[in-house]
This record gives structure tokens, sequence and C-alpha cells, in this order.
């Protein structure tokens, strides 16, 4: 498989399994008989990759990775040229002060250099390629441009002088509510204010973020709802909608709506695999939210909203002298800072989807500030799972931060997986937030009508469906189908004449769902249903049905399907659906409170300069907000977006406070004041990678004047440790606290640290237990960090994570984390209230172990031992145990250090840039050779934080030798579960063959997957089709890595690095290896002094990869030369000779003849009939009278320096005569 014929796009997958089918399996399926004697294509029955697993089973791995993409698809790169932004050099002029005039005639000129700089780049951009396409420009933040282009424009731009770096725009996407059904008039955002203490803030403080701003980066904002005092009318709605320029001023409320602009327009989306794919924007003045989504209209009104009453008017009260009853009493309560001004910046199409926009959006704040237009907070209720901390669009955030702007953001609605919170919410400035569940909730309700009995206990608790926006007017009687329970297909005619003029009463499973809803929604209104009601499996659904927007319907709770289910089946029950039903039944559930919603991402855990994540908690389940076009309505939404714009709300307060802190300060006081402590529902309180420091307070954080920060870590502000790497030697390391006071009485603090998650061997303490603190002044606290040993240290789940999920063991990251608290020595008041900083350290014991060159005693041997040297690591027993492991391969390509520039996300490509690739196969330790493992060792130049996230390594294998990859193998998570896979992909039909697990070692021992710089991938030999008759096995494979932040190449669009081709045969490897103590066949040896059996097939010398899984990162490989020590010899078709006749008194000469290698020297020993003659070791010899009648010959005895003593025989004279 050459370099230049590998091919751009990606498999796509059809078939798949059941993880704990394919992960615990000890048996694969047989694969179809072969056709001929190379490996055979797996058949269809064959797909699935475990013999456990079913036909047609739904996988989490239902799609593949993306490699490259669609035929055709262009990249978005962003260029960044050189010097800085124009809002440093408006700074720089104004002397610091950048809100206070319009802009500096030096930042107009930079930004007009810099608009000059773009153009000429776009211009040689499209000299290259002229489809290119300018996607927009920043002049303010990070100077560059954003184009859509190909590669070959791509490496033309890298070359020029005034380019820094060309780094594709990763695409952020809105982080999707988990629920959403639509709204209707009751009381909403009124729970988060009385739990978060905003409420309190207003009444005790008079904050309500009055003269403080707010851009909101979202799918727009619906300033006509009343909720932020627009006229509420569907005739002003459709008016706004219809305007392209700036809102007519009728439409809003100046005091709310401060203005903004839509970069994106109604249907633009810029993910490549949605069905409404669209990436060219067409911006307007207009930044309204459409109807059919409305995200950024609901975290509007949860940030800012004003309220609204009972009747539906604008609630235009002192929100001072509101009570808990009388917001409650709201149909929507107030936003956290209901009295903030808020910019709709609008980067998403009316549908949501992904955008390749938020820069432009980050740029737009960084030129209004330079206006003189005061933005304090910016909202970011969106993000990219996964994408780490050195995304290139970070930079921009980061420049806003620098000069006054403070980004809350959201962290994600991923769940518990290592590292899933992405960029932006991962950029270490941010004010990052996590959702808690505050107990509340309100669901749905369906009215029953007949029978009377159940007629009395109504509404009934549901949802209804999402697509339906017109009106609900249903009453009708209920019909089950006799077949087709789901509605996953057309109904039979007896059940069309059954439904027909009726509700249908479809099963619907929330778990895992026979179909979606929108297709049992379609096959009832086929059937001539007036409605559908779907019995549900939970209490109180996570999640909305969308449904059609042809036929309304909902979905029942469990408890409600189990009241009206006989009722139902005896043809007695009549339902309405009505929108004054709408969120008209109490869901909430009290032991909830405190909890953190299960959808909230865990954060990143130090890899990346010690950035650890999220900051804060809010709540963010069951929040009911204003909803888009609909003028005085409401939609419930659950979601760290909607967390997010809570704390946004709070920071409002606090800039309201203390208008001269500065964004970082008033970062460190939400932090500090969110005290509460949120549990999972054994008791357990999560830690920092979960919570942050806890739930926020907006009342303490308002009035409290003492912060505690960790200055090292910087904007970051939490105390990380980061990544702690643990040898032989004593672990010591400090985080020195900085306590201030910016209020005018002095402060004493007793002082102490909590631990969340306990890891045996790690110590963390204080160096002292009371703190004053001068009024105006500053104090000091030392965190110490101690290891003593590493024999102490022992593998640690968080408590709070699931052991086991998809029925295996999951990955996590051992991570001693907890907070120091400082408690007021006087009595605790909302002013002086106690203080907590989040403290995470992650403890990585290694090993120091190294191979030793392997050298076969001589030609003839086909085994021997390669010796490991050095400082093994074994500490515990059972799951906590840490061992050395290793696995050998055969070489089969170095790769030099890629030049990365400097703008790049260095770190991420560096865990992707190629140093070593080998291949190993199990075949010759099987009796049948088709039951053993191939497997593809990586190892990268740098560490990568979280397989399979950021970027991924692919493995191109051609086993028909007709130079194009027949399958490729990859690393990503097994769907939503933390777990690492290899999964192996047939490339042309896009079947999923094979997944295994990346550890490789089938053993539980942790195999250091996280911060690492080596990889293992297996596949199983069968599943690529080898039999035991397989006569053609040899393969050719190639690495390639590809990631979202590299610079594009012709192919893949993504590609970092690559290797060439490399040939491998897997049933007669050059060398294979196994180990005396390990399984037979195993590919992960211990990696110890009893070494490793190296076998071979070939006598040349090779070079074996040792990749050391528990070494420290940048010295976790060995490339060990395997060579044999020769003996010299004679040439080939040569042996030596005798000159002379065997005569008595002639001499005899020795003709030792060519021998190799050259320079051999020789000794003689001279033979009578085959025994050496006596002290005859000339090369001459003068035949005497006993040799009479004898045979003489000569043995020549070969010797060279490194080789072996090699010794030849001549042929035997005839007889000797006197």
């Amino acid at each position: 498989m050459s370099a230049a014929r590998r091919p751009s796009r990606r498999p796509s997958v059809r078939t798949a399994a059941t993880l704990g089918a394919v992960l615990a399996a000890t048996t694969l399926l047989a694969t179809a008989p072969a056709a001929e004697a190379g490996p055979a294509r797996p058949s269809a029955s064959a797909g699935t990759p475990a013999a456990a697993a079913s036909a047609g089973t739904a996988t989490p791995l239902a799609r593949a990775p993306r490699f490259g993409g669609r035929a055709g698809q262009r990249t978005t790169v962003f260029v960044r040229t050189t010097g800085p932004g124009a809002l440093a050099v408006d700074v720089a002029a104004k002397a610091g002060a950048p809100t206070t005039r319009r802009t500096s005639t030096q930042a107009l000129q930079r930004a007009a250099a810099v608009t000059r700089t773009t153009s000429a780049i776009a211009a040689a951009a499209r000299s290259v390629d002229p489809s290119a396409r300018t996607v927009y420009t920043t002049e303010y933040t990070v100077p560059g441009v954003a184009l859509q282009l190909d590669a070959a424009a791509v490496d033309a731009l890298s070359r020029r002088p005034d380019v820094v770096s060309v780094t594709p725009v990763v695409r952020k996407h809105v982080v999707d509510p988990v629920t959403a059904p639509a709204g209707g008039a009751v009381p909403a955002n009124a729970a988060s204010d009385v739990y978060s203490r905003a409420l309190d803030a207003w009444r005790q403080t008079g904050r309500t973020g009055s003269g403080v701003s707010v851009a909101i980066i979202d799918t727009g904002l619906d300033y006509t709802h009343v909720d932020f005092g627009g006229p509420g009318t569907s005739a002003q709605y459709d008016q706004a909608r219809g305007t392209r320029g700036a809102p007519a001023r009728e439409l809003y409320d100046a005091a709310k709506f401060k203005g903004g602009t839509d970069f994106a327009g109604p249907v633009y989306n810029a993910d490549p695999d949605a069905d409404d794919y669209d990436p060219i924007p067409s911006p307007d003045a207009n930044p309204i939210d459409g109807s059919a989504n409305g995200h950024g209209t609901h975290v509007a009104g949860t940030l800012a909203g004003y309220g609204v009453t009972a009747d539906g008017a604008t609630f235009r009260g002192d929100y001072g002298a509101l009570t808990a009853a009388a917001v409650a009493g709201l149909r929507i309560g107030p936003g956290s800072a209901p009295q903030a001004g808020l910019y709709g910046l609008k980067v998403f199409g009316d549908n949501g989807g992904s955008t390749d926009l938020t820069g432009e959006a980050l740029d737009w704040v960084g030129q209004q500030l330079t206006r003189g237009t005061r933005i304090d907070i910016v909202n970011m209720s969106l993000g990219s799972d996964f994408a780490p901390p050195d995304d290139p669009d970070n930079a921009k955030l980061a420049a806003l931060v620098a000069q006054g702007v403070l980004p809350v953001v959201a962290a994600g609605n991923a769940g518990d997986v290592t590292d899933v919170g992405g960029s932006p919410g991962n950029a270490a400035a941010a004010l990052t937030v996590a959702a808690a569940d505050r107990g509340a909730g309100r669901l749905d309700g369906v009215a029953v009508t007949e029978p009377a009995a159940l007629a009395g206990a109504s509404p009934y608790a549901a949802q209804y469906s999402t697509d339906w926006v017109a009106p609900l007017a249903v009453d009708a009687p209920v019909a089950v189908p006799a077949a087709n329970p789901t509605g996953c297909s057309a109904f039979s005619t007896a059940d069309r004449a059954r439904l027909r003029g009726r509700v249908a009463w479809l099963t619907y499973d929330d778990a895992a769902p026979a179909c979606p809803s929108a297709t049992a929604f379609a096959n009832a209104r086929s059937a001539g249903a007036v409605g559908v009601l779907l019995a549900g499996t939970a209490d109180n659904p996570d999640y909305g049905i969308s449904g059609t927007a042809t036929l309304p319907g909902a979905e029942l709770t469990r408890r409600s399907a189990v009241a009206l289910r006989p009722a139902a089946t005896a043809g007695t029950l009549r339902v309405s659906f009505r929108d004054d039903l709408r969120n008209a039944v109490d869901a909430g559930d009290p032991t909830a409170t405190d909890t953190l919603a299960d959808f909230s991402s865990r954060g990143t855990h130090g890899s990346y300069a010690g950035i650890v994540k999220p900051d804060v908690a809010a709540p963010g389940v069951d929040i009911t907000s204003a909803a888009s076009g609909s003028g005085t309505g409401s939609l419930r939404m659950s979601g760290t977006s909607m967390a997010t714009p809570h704390v946004a709300g709070i920071a409002a307060l606090v800039r309201q406070a203390h208008p001269d802190w500065g964004p970082l300060q008033i970062k460190t006081v939400v932090m500090n004041t969110a005290s509460r402590d949120l549990h999972d529902a054994a008791g357990h309180s999560y830690g920092p990678l979960r919570q942050g420091t806890g739930l926020v307070d907006a009342l303490a954080a308002v009035r409290d004047t003492v912060t505690v920060a960790s200055p090292v870590d910087g904007a970051l502000v939490t105390a990380s440790f980061g990544i702690v790497p643990v040898g032989t030697s004593r672990v010591e390391q400090v985080r020195t606290l900085t306590v201030r006071n910016t209020g005018s009485t002095a402060q004493r603090y007793v002082v102490r640290y909590s631990p969340r998650v306990v890891v045996p061997g790690v110590e963390i303490r204080l160096d002292r237990s009371v703190i004053d603190v001068p009024a105006r002044g500053t104090a000091a606290v030392r965190v110490v960090l101690r290891i003593p040993s590493q024999a102490g240290l022992r593998r640690t789940i968080d408590p709070t994570q699931q052991a086991v999920q998809e029925g295996v063991a999951r990955d996590y990251v051992t991570a001693a984390t907890g907070v120091v608290t400082l408690t007021p020595t006087a009595p605790s008041t909302a002013a002086t209230p106690p203080l907590r900083l989040s403290v995470v350290a992650v403890p990585q014991p290694y090993s120091q172990m190294h191979g030793t060159p392997v050298t076969f005693p001589n030609e003839s041997a086909a085994t021997t031992l390669l010796r490991l040297t050095g400082s093994t690591l074994a500490v515990g027993s059972g799951p906590a145990r840490y061992r050395s492991q290793v696995v050998p391969f055969v070489l089969g390509a170095a790769s030099p250090r890629l030049d990365l520039p400097a703008g790049s996300a260095v770190q991420t490509a560096r865990s992707l840039d190629l140093k070593a690739v080998g291949a190993v196969s199990t075949a010759p330790l099987q009796r049948r050779r088709s039951t053993g493992m191939l497997a593809f060792g990586i190892q990268t130049w740098g560490a990568t934080a979280s397989p399979g996230t950021a970027g991924t390594p692919w493995v191109f294998i051609d086993v028909d030798g007709d130079d194009m990859p027949d399958y490729a193998t990859t690393v990503q998570k097994y769907g939503t579960a933390d777990i690492a896979v290899a999964a192996t992909y047939t490339f042309e039909t896009g079947d999923l063959v094979d997944v295994q697990r990346l550890d490789a070692n089938g053993t539980g021992l942790d195999a250091n997957l996280f911060d690492s710089g080596v990889m293992v991938l297996p596949v199983s030999l069968s599943r690529l089709g080898f039999t035991d008759t397989s006569t053609r096995t040899r393969i050719t494979y190639q690495v390639v890595t590809a990631s979202a932040y590299s610079s594009s190449d012709p192919q893949s669009g993504l590609e970092v690095d690559e290797t060439p081709p490399v040939s491998f045969d897997v049933y007669r490897p050059a060398l294979w290896f196994g180990q005396t103590g390990s399984p037979a066949g195993a590919l992960v040896l211990g990696d110890t002094s009893r070494g490793i059996q190296v076998h071979r097939s070939t006598m040349a010398t090779l070079q074996a990869l040792l990749l050391h899984l528990q070494n420290r990162t940048g010295d976790q490989a060995d490339i060990v030369t395997v060579r044999t020590t020769r003996s010299v010899r004679p040439a080939v078709g040569h042996r030596p000779s005798v000159s002379g006749k065997p005569v008595v008194g002639r001499t005899l000469t020795a003709v030792p003849g060519p021998w190799t290698p050259p320079g051999t020297s020789f000794a003689y020993s001279w033979l009578r009939d085959g025994v050496t003659i006596g002290g005859q070791h000339g090369s001459r010899y003068v035949v005497r009278p006993a040799d009479v009648g004898h045979r003489l010959s000569v043995k020549v005895v070969g010797r060279k320096a490194g080789y072996n003593t090699g010794v030849a025989v001549s042929g035997a004279l005839p007889r000797a005569i006197g």
C-alpha cells in the first residue's frame, strides 16, 4: 500500500454488538469460508465482533469516527497572522482603560493593517484554490482570517512570513439540553433563584445586575418575548423574524436588549454529518432566535429575564421586595441578574447544530470594547466534547479576559467520562459550570376524562412532544394496537381500523427505544390516529420526545402508564391534551436535592498545564425559562447550558457590587463561596473534577470581600499539582495560596484540608490551622503534597464513579482531590462566609525499565532471551495494584519529530506526532494460528491525555496485496462509556469487524492509558479474515494520525503525521515473543527481570520496539537491535584444499580458499586418515614415511573478532606413497 494511494475517506460502520459481549467474550465468530488461500472477508453475520453478540444489536460504535470527510469536503482553518490584535493596541493607547472612549487611532490603524494582511492571505489562498472562501476575519482579539479551502492552499499559506500558524477551526456545538418538552404558563426559574440564594442577594444587597452587560453567544435572542420587556405578540415576533437589518425599536426593551448581531443566519449548520448541513453563513444585523430550538432565548431568560407575571406581562416590580412565594407565583421567574443588559450574538442556525463562528463572535466583543462599549461577561453555553485546552480558539477568549471580560462557560453534557469536558470550558480563565439538581421539577399533564375512577386523579404526569407547535386540542378515546406495540413499523389493516380517530397507545423504553419517537408518530398518523400516548419506563424522563409536527402526542411517566394501562387495554380510556396542562404537574424529587446531574461532564484532569475543571456547579435540571417565539410562554430544559447563565447572572451581581474588580477576582469569589457540596445517591461528595468547589451561593459571592487563590496556577485559580510523576524517590511539592482581604475589617479563619478522593500513599496537608488576614491585606497558606514512597501508592477510583460500565471495568484516572476550607472564627455571616478552594493532584508512579540488545548465539539458535534491566513497578494487589508491563514489537518505522508552529495546538499535535511504530503477532504461539492476535504499537513524541479523544491514530491494513487498505483500526471511546477501545472496520463497506480493549492485557491491570506516549492497538486475526489454511499471510500496514487541530493534507483533511507502508507476515513474522510465567500467546508481558523470550524466522539483523507501558512519559520505548553472532566460514561453493602430491619428502600446502567475512585469519591442523598429526599446525606439511598408505587432509580453523570460530576440512588426498 503506497503512501500515494492511501485513500482519504474513512469507513462508516453499519454493524456491531454490545460492549459486554465484545469485551467479555473469549471466542470470536467464525469468518466465512475462504474463496482462496488468503484472508477471507467476514460475512454479514460475521460482522459482529464477538461470539456473544447478536446480529443487529445496537452499539455505541454505530458510527465510525471521522477520518477526513465527505468526498470534496473542504477544511475551515484559522490563519493566525503576526503581530498583536487591535484590542491590545487600543488598551495600550488608552493607558489601560479600553472602555473610556471610542476606538483609538492606533487600534484603527492596526485593524486596517490586519485587514490588508488577511486580504492578501485570502487572495493567496484563492490563487492556489479558486474555490477558497473567507468565513470571517478577526482584527481585535487574535489577528487572522478563517478560510474554507483545500490542503494545497493550506500548505502555501503556512510558508508565508506573515503567518504564525494555520489551524483548523474546531467546531463548537450547542450544549444540547437533555430535556426539551414545550413549555406553558407555570412558575419558572423561581426554584433556582431561591436555591442559589440569588433571591436573597436581591433582597439583602439590592444587587440585580443593573449596569452590567452580558454577551450571549448562542442561537440568538427573542427580544420580543415579554421576559425581556418585549411586546410578546406573535405578529411582532414574525416582524422581527422578517427583518435582516437591526430590529425596529418598538420590538424590544432597550434597557434589556443592548444589541448584537447574527453571524450565522437561519439555516447555517457546520456539522458535515447533519442532514441540514449548510456551512455557508448568511450574516445580518438581527440576532433574533428561531422558535424551533430556542436555546439562546432560554439561556438569556435564566441569566437576565425580568420575569413574567401570572397574567403574562413583564414583571416590573421591586426585586428587593420579592419573597420565595411571590417568585413562585410568577409565570416565569426572573433570571439571576434580572436587570443586567444583554447582547445577542447568534453563531448557530435556528436549529442549533454546530458552528465554526465562535471566534468571530469573540472578536466582535473585542471590537466593541475598543469602541467604549461595556461588556463585562460572555456567556457560552456551547462547547466541543474532548477538545483539549490548547484549542487555538481559547486564545481569543484569553485576549478578552486580559481586557476585563469574564467568560462563563458550560462544562458539557457528556457525563462521567475522563476529560470529556472540552473547550472553551477548559480554558484556564473560564468560569466553568457543572449542573446540579435542586430536586425541583415539573412535567406536563395528560387529562383523563373517562373512566370516572381515573378522571378524579387527573392530570397524569407526562411530557408533550416537542415538534408539535400548534395549540393542543385533543379529546379522544385511546386504542391499543393488537400487534406492533411500539409503532416502529407500519400498522396492519386491522390495527389501522382500530386506531383511526383515536389516540394510539404505544410502548416506549426510555433506556433503549425500539425506534425514534418520530417513526412511531408517523406510523400512527398514517393509520389515522389523532394523537399518540407513549407508555414510558422512566418516572422522570431525562430526554424529551420529538414526535412529529403533524401529530400531537405525549409520553407518560412509568407511574402514569401503570395507572392508565388497564383502562387503555380494556378500551375504556379517554384522554385530553391541553395547553393549560403544560408543566402543570409537580415532578419534584426531594432525594435529588444537592445532587449532581448525571449528564454533567467530568472535566480535564491536569494534563495540559495543570488545568482542571469544572469550577462550580449551579442548578441545571428541569429549568423552565423563556420559549422563543411564544411571546409569553416557557420551555423546560436541562443541561449545563442552563446552569451556565445562572452563574453568569451571579457574576453580574458581583460585578455590580464590586465595579473595580477584574474578571479573575469575580471568578475567584464565585468559586470560593460555592461552599455547598453535591453528593451522589450513596452520600459521597463529588470532587472538583465533577462539581468544582461546589454549589454557587449568590448572596455569599456578592457580599464576600475575602478571596483565596493559587497564584502559581494563574487564571485557573484552583490549586492544581497536575500530573505528578512518582519514581523511586520521595516527592514533595507546594502550592502557596494567597488569601486577599479587600474589606476594611481584619479576618481570622480556621484552615483545613477536606479530602474528596483519598489516594493511599498521597498526603496533602496545610502548614497552618489558623490564618489572620489584615484589612486590605494578604496572607498565605501553603498546601503541601507529599508522596513518601512509590510503594505506598494504590490505584484509586473516585467513589462517585461507576467502577463498571457496559459490563466491564471502566478506565479511570487516579486523582487525589479535595478542598481547602477557610471557616471564619467569628460566627459566619453573608459578609464573612466560609471559603473554599479545590486541590487536585494526579500521582503517576513509573518504572524505569529498559531492554538490552539481543544476540542469538549462532545461526542455528531459534530462541534467545531479551534481558530487561532497571527499576520495575510492583505495588499493591487486586484492582488497586500497579505492575510494570511491556509489549514487544517488530519495529516497522521510525519517524522524526515534526516542526510545529508555536501558535498551534502544540501539546495535542505532539501527542499525535509519530516517533516509532511496530507490529507483533501471537499466531506462531497458537496451535491454531487463526486464533492469534495482531497488535500495532505506537510511540509518539508527546503524551496523550486521554486516548481516542482529541486525536486518533489510524492503522490502514492491506491484507490482499492490492496496494489498497482493506481494514482500518482506530482508537475511540466506546460510546458514552469511559472505555478506550481499538475498533477495526472494513474499509470499503464500513462494517465493524472487531473491538478490543485498548489495554490489550485482559487481566484488569492498569495499562497507564492516560498521559502516556505509547499505545497498543490489538485486532483479532480471524476478524481480518485469516483462517488456519491461509497461505497469503503478509500484510502491509500504515499508521496515520489525525486531529481537528492540525493543518490538513490533500487526502485526509485532518492528518498530523504518517509512516511509510510497512510489510509484516502475521503467521511467519521475523520475530515473535513470549515470557515464562505469562499466558501463552499474551501480547502484554511483565516488564521484569524475567526478560522476554525472542523467537525468529530469519537471521537478518532486525530491530525490536519495546513499549514500556508504565515507564515515565518520554522514556517509554526502546528500539533494540536483534542480531546473530555469525561464524566465519568458507564462501558458498568453496572448501579448503591441499596442493602438492602425497609423496614422501614432498611438501603439501594448505589452500583455505575464499572465506567470509573478509579478513579472516587461519590456523591449520594436518590429519592422517582424519586423525590429527601432532605438532603439525603450519600451512605446509612435508610428507613422512609414516604417511605411506594413508590419506592426508588439512583442517582449517577460521577466526575473526566478533564472529564464532569456523572450521572446515579439505578433501582427503590419495594415499601417500614412498
